[in-house]
């Protein structure tokens, strides 16, 4: 969790800014302007719907796995940015989600899937490109020839917790438990 002292460009207040961790997605939490501020900013554009939102559409026929690969190895430079991964419990595989330039490469660690996909802006309620050129299509899965899908674990990968009877006093447990064999008297 990252925290940073800045001061509001409207109010010129100092407060903190949330750059990590738990609630750095609050609407109030901004890097420019104060909460007070970032309020009455929130407030003011409640009133405007969201015209347009990022979907991501499939890009395995504008770019290839081994041209991006190449890119992602001559940009050593180059800022990388990375989705939450998904995981499969029963082979311990998870999935990569890397973006290389303006595309991304979700590819799963043992097993030969991936997809490669870019973000396009569509209208929110229709659902049609804000740019006429662009066409949306469903991501596809493809297959990498090197990779084998890795075999089913035989135990689970993770164990669950089992219940637990509640905990029993001691002379609870030694009167019924010699009792019932007839070594107590009682």
């Amino acid at each position: 969790m990252t925290h940073r002292k800045k001061i509001c460009i409207h109010c010129k207040t100092k407060y903190y800014y949330q750059a990590s961790g738990h609630g750095c997605d609050d609407e109030l939490n901004d890097d420019k302007y104060c909460p007070e501020c970032m309020g009455a900013i929130v407030d003011a554009l409640k009133s405007i719907p969201v015209k347009f939102e990022e979907i991501d559409t499939d890009a395995s026929d504008e770019v290839t796995y081994k041209e991006l690969l190449a890119i992602r190895k001559k940009c050593t430079n180059m800022f990388i940015r990375i989705r939450m991964p998904l995981f499969d419990m029963s082979t311990g595989d998870y999935q990569n989600n890397i973006q290389i330039g303006d595309y991304w490469l979700s590819e799963w660690e043992k097993s030969p899937e991936y997809t490669i996909t870019k973000s396009i802006r569509v209208h929110k309620g229709t659902k049609t490109p804000e740019d006429k050129n662009v066409v949306y299509t469903t991501p596809k899965t493809l297959l990498n020839p090197k990779k084998t899908y890795p075999e089913k674990r035989e135990e689970p990968y993770f164990v669950g917790v089992q219940p637990m009877s509640a905990p029993v006093g001691l002379t609870y447990a030694l009167k019924y438990n010699y009792k019932d064999q007839g070594e107590l008297d009682g």
